[in-house]
């Protein structure tokens, strides 16, 4: 299933940071993006994260619209 949601984090920039980090690593999120934090934790974290691997998705996409692959064959990210 597909979702959003946002989360208020207490504590120092450290802190902020740990739990950013320990977020990232659980499989459950794909993203998670720093809507606003102070500048400690600006500074010690990548506020934007790794984008998902959409690979899966695109080639998915592909063979449900185009099953022989013959459209744009050898061209293009798909």
């Amino acid at each position: 299933s597909l979702g959003s949601g946002l989360l208020h984090v207490e504590g120092d920039a450290a802190v902020q940071t740990q739990t950013l980090e320990l977020l990232r690593r659980l499989n459950q999120f794909t993203q998670v993006t720093v809507v606003h934090a102070d500048r400690g934790v600006r500074a010690r974290a990548d506020l934007w994260g790794l984008p998902p691997d959409r690979q899966r998705l695109l080639d998915a996409i592909k063979l449900a619209l185009d099953p022989e692959r013959i459209l744009n064959a050898g061209r293009g990210p798909l």
